[in-house]
């Protein structure tokens, strides 16, 4: 099997996830690599988190219209905690809905020890919300009715009114999520395999290349599932923080863009110095890429920048109507050949 004949539905923690960085790992091996392969514990659906908010939402309004005062405060303190990232990403250590994901990580080392690291990342794993449960909208309203059910749980009876309101929102959420979760996969025919196929040739190109700067390839694991796979990475590599981290993901087949990622309190936005540096690579190498913010529901540099690691995204811009959605080898191509300038110019 080879990188552009993976399946297209690779869920996080799944077998056909470990499949996919299967695959990568052999394609390295072949270029003379020697990649590593690390284990990282990750939810098994992007699903899972909203999905107990919305039943703990509804528990408590089915308590606090039988006045059990208490069960309903835990059960609505619960929905509300469970918005807050660092409280949610321990759903992870559930049976059933958290497992074993791999990051596979190969590193190619650069001609000047002291120049800044490059760190390229390709998320290894799809899912058929594509990363977002909820459109904005409806995270917004279910937030909301968390904050409502914890209210009227202290207000005592006089709230009691409210509890029919609460339990139909998270029927409704409920009966979406579960609809979401079961439908088959509707991303695009490219659901990051091209990214994929853009780590290899990153490799290949590194064979005959040997960039300015040391380059770390890292096929993260659970990227629809909130980044745990680069979050893990970022973690165990301390050193990485200061690197600059390029997201390849989706391509496509028409028009590639590099994508900033907007700041959002408390974390930083992309810098303008990475974003200068990856428009001189595209311009050095040939490439007419453009700058453009493209929302997507998932970011493995949205991640990195939590971790306060300067991070950007290579994506697909304004798709070719009379092509396929991808995955194309070209753009992948291209890709490969921005981030591998950004590495050999790298300062």
């Amino acid at each position: 099997m080879t990188i552009d004949t993976l399946a297209a539905g690779r869920p996080p923690c799944s077998a056909s996830e470990r499949e996919a960085a299967q695959t990568l790992t052999d394609d390295l091996g072949r270029l003379g690599l020697s990649p590593v392969i690390e284990t990282v514990r990750a939810p098994t659906s992007p699903s899972w988190v909203p999905l107990l908010r919305a039943l703990a939402r509804v528990w408590s309004a089915a308590f606090l219209a039988a006045g059990f005062a208490i069960p309903a405060h835990v059960l609505a303190a619960i929905a509300v905690a469970g918005g807050i990232p660092v409280l949610s990403a321990s759903i992870r250590y559930l049976p059933l809905l958290g497992g074993a994901t791999q990051n596979v990580i190969v590193r190619i080392r650069g001609t000047r020890p002291d120049a800044r690291p490059i760190v390229v990342t390709a998320h290894t794993d799809t899912h058929p919300t594509n990363g977002a449960p909820l459109h904005p909208w409806h995270r917004l309203v279910a937030g909301a009715s968390g904050i409502v059910a914890l209210a009227a749980s202290f207000a005592g009876t006089g709230a009691r009114g409210l509890a029919g309101v609460i339990a139909a929102e998270g029927v409704l959420t409920l009966a979406w999520l579960a609809r979401r979760e079961l439908a088959k996969p509707h991303v695009s025919p490219d659901d990051n395999t091209s990214g994929l196929m853009a780590l290899a040739r990153v490799a290949d190109l590194a064979a005959t290349t040997r960039p300015s700067a040391d380059m770390w390839l890292v096929a993260s694991g659970a990227g629809t599932a909130g980044g745990f796979g680069i979050g893990a990475f970022l973690r165990s590599h301390k050193d990485m923080r200061q690197a600059w981290v390029i997201e390849i993901d989706a391509l496509g087949s028409g028009e590639v863009v590099a994508s900033p990622v907007p700041p959002r309190f408390p974390h930083p936005g992309t810098p303008p110095v990475l974003v200068r540096a990856v428009v001189a690579a595209a311009q050095s190498s040939g490439d007419p890429l453009s700058v453009r913010r493209v929302r997507r529901p998932h970011s493995d540099a949205r991640t990195a920048l939590r971790y306060r690691t300067p991070a950007i995204t290579l994506t697909a811009g304004i798709h070719h109507p009379a092509r396929e959605p991808g995955p194309d080898p070209a753009n992948a191509a291209r890709a490969a050949r921005i981030v591998l300038e950004l590495a050999r110019r790298a300062e």
